[in-house]
């Protein structure tokens, strides 16, 4: 039974090579389309709507066309007052974290031209911001998780 085992291992490792060269090369999969230059740092990304809206630290909020792939249009941008951390899109709105620990709607009725429409203030400053259905989730830094209501767009929260 011993030796049964060991002609087994021995022909799986044998056959490893050829299982390994059989792989797919996966690098023809990944590509650069298309880049960007921006005017700063770029913290955050929210996709919605052929746009991408980019937290440019503090350059503000920028709108990138991205219909073409292959040719990425900058549309527009909203100057910030600070440094903008992170944003997520839910048209009509998106929502902006800043690294002095500010929430900040912007108003997308022109998506290429957002616009500041509400400001608080979180417990501490929001890294990562994701929507689930229609609460605003904020990992707010060392005040850990800040869930927001976004059907009232209100300046209410939860800290958990």
């Amino acid at each position: 039974m011993r030796s049964a085992v060991i002609v087994v291992l021995l022909s799986v490792l044998v056959a490893a090579p050829a299982i390994a060269t059989a792989a797919v090369d996966y690098t023809d999969y990944l590509r650069v389309v298309d880049d960007l230059a921006t005017a700063s740092l770029v913290t955050g990304l929210a996709v919605a709507d052929g746009r991408a809206y980019l937290t440019v630290g503090e350059a503000g909020l920028a709108v990138v066309d991205i219909t073409d792939p292959a040719d990425l249009q900058l549309v527009g941008s909203t100057p910030f007052d600070g440094v903008l951390v992170d944003v997520v899109a839910v048209p009509p709105w998106a929502y902006a974290t800043d690294n002095a620990g500010g929430l900040h709607a912007f108003d997308l009725a022109d998506p290429d031209a957002p616009a500041l429409v509400a400001s608080l203030t979180l417990p501490d400053v929001g890294r990562d911001l994701h929507r689930h259905d229609d609460l605003l989730l904020v990992a707010a830094a060392d005040a850990g998780l800040v869930i927001l209501d976004i059907t009232v767009r209100a300046v209410s929260y939860t800290h958990l």
